[in-house]
């Protein structure tokens, strides 16, 4: 397993740091490569950058010759300024990423998406955007698609999200009473869900596409931190 190499978008939001600091920890990774419009303030021996607009992606094949690529974009319709402008960040360049990662031949596409996600949703546009870019990102036909599927997400932000912030105040209130269902719906530590993903990339794949919600998350997060 040592000497893996990653390719990481989305590395300056809640999960995405997370996600990084994992990587550049671990010992089964000789290699990180960020790519994006902007980069957290870090530096590692192991880290490289590559910095571009992320419409132009197919520009930069090169970065996407990895073992396993995570995906970890996302914003708001409130951030992006319009819902084109969020369907092109949540949508299209993870599409866009995991057709990069096909032609690479990466070995692993992992993504950060919903509990909700449902193309065919007539309620919630956020969820009908996340089921449309899993369904189009597996349509893809990478070798391995991992989809990680929390709810509620705790943790700093950069930015304002109120609605998630009066949720994730609830969620904590109730958690004492409800922490022992294990039940999909309950809120996360966004670094959970980071050792999560990196814990399901050093792990064979069931199945061509996984679903990894609450309880496998902090089973999975569980299992890094005590190093197993």
């Amino acid at each position: 397993m040592v000497g893996r190499h990653a390719l990481l978008l989305g590395s300056t939001g809640l999960i995405g740091g997370h996600v990084l600091a994992r990587l550049l920890k671990s010992d089964a990774y000789r290699s990180v490569t960020l790519i994006g419009r902007r980069h957290p303030d870090v530096g590692h021996d192991k880290l490289t950058t590559v910095t571009c607009d992320l419409t132009s992606l197919s520009e930069y094949p090169k970065a996407f010759c990895v073992d396993d690529v995570f995906c970890c974009l996302g914003t708001t319709i409130r951030a992006a300024g319009s819902r084109s402008a969020f369907y092109q960040v949540d949508h299209d360049y993870c599409v866009s990423a995991a057709d990069m990662a096909r032609q690479a031949k990466a070995k692993r596409f992992l993504m950060v998406s919903a509990l909700n996600a449902k193309p065919s949703s007539k309620v919630s546009y956020y969820a009908r955007v996340k089921g449309e870019a899993e369904r189009d990102v597996v349509a893809v036909g990478l070798p391995s698609v991992t989809l990680m599927q929390p709810s509620l997400l705790e943790g700093e932000r950069d930015e304002l999200r109120f609605g998630e912030e009066i949720g994730q105040a609830a969620m904590t209130l109730m958690k004492p009473f409800t922490a022992w269902s294990k039940a999909d719906w309950l809120s996360i530590p966004a670094d959970v869900v980071a050792d999560a993903m990196v814990g399901a990339a050093l792990l064979p794949p069931s199945q061509a596409v996984e679903r990894i919600r609450y309880r496998g998350m902090v089973a999975l997060s569980d299992k890094m931190r005590s190093g197993q």
